[in-house]
């Protein structure tokens, strides 16, 4: 699968169907013998291996998006950046606005699961503006591995008790806490929760039972 514009090699990719798939550029759909090319949005139907219906999305019903994944097609970000082969998309989370932000920032994860490794694209509108390298938890030096144990306490605590200067060298950067406290919440090594203190939202987190790999 390709965005259509002719600027990108297709690389698979590996998401459970049904999926509605969005893009601002043709889609274009092919089993290598036929080839559909789309305007907007579509949604796949998978199963047992075999593509059964491709469906624009703009003639859905509305029922029929029920328990379907999102996809954002990665090539539509104008950026310089290539995901590494066997990275598969984990989860996407969005920044706090600040006050000097014109938008939010959209935070991207990817999981090589071969060696439990992490990478993060941050992106603000279509370009994406950072990418790190997380590492793997199998590394004791990783950043995520680091990370997991600077975040080990005994008590809850919140977002703002971790000062990036604070932090161990390698995770001296909000941007890289928030990618690990995300990742390390995605895959059950810390649980979060949303409180009100002081008539303001602020998050929870306490380390749970889980044991690095």
């Amino acid at each position: 699968m390709s965005n259509g514009n002719g600027n990108h090699k297709a690389r698979p990719y590996h998401f459970p169907a049904p999926l509605l798939i969005k893009s601002d550029s043709p889609i274009t759909v092919t089993d290598g013998k036929a080839t559909l090319v789309h305007e907007g949005s579509i949604i796949l139907r998978i199963l047992d291996g075999y593509l059964v219906e491709l469906q624009p999305q703009e003639k859905s019903p509305e029922n029929q998006t029920e328990g379907v994944q999102t996809v954002l097609i990665p090539e539509t970000y104008t950026s310089g950046f290539v995901l590494p082969p066997d990275y598969d998309l984990l989860v996407t989370s969005k920044a706090g606005r600040r006050s000097h932000a014109t938008e939010k920032s959209d935070y991207l994860y990817y999981k090589r699961t071969k060696d439990e490794s992490y990478l993060v694209a941050i992106t603000q509108g279509k370009k994406i503006i950072r990418h790190y390298d997380l590492g793997s938890l199998f590394d004791a030096n990783s950043r995520i591995t680091i990370a997991l144990k600077a975040f080990t306490r005994e008590k809850p605590f919140y977002r703002r008790d971790l000062k990036a200067h604070l932090m161990p060298p390698s995770i001296k950067h909000g941007q890289l806490i928030k990618s690990c406290l995300d990742i390390l919440v995605k895959e059950g090594f810390l649980s979060v929760q949303n409180i009100r203190v002081a008539g303001r939202e602020m998050e929870r987190y306490t380390r749970t039972s889980k044991m690095l790999p």
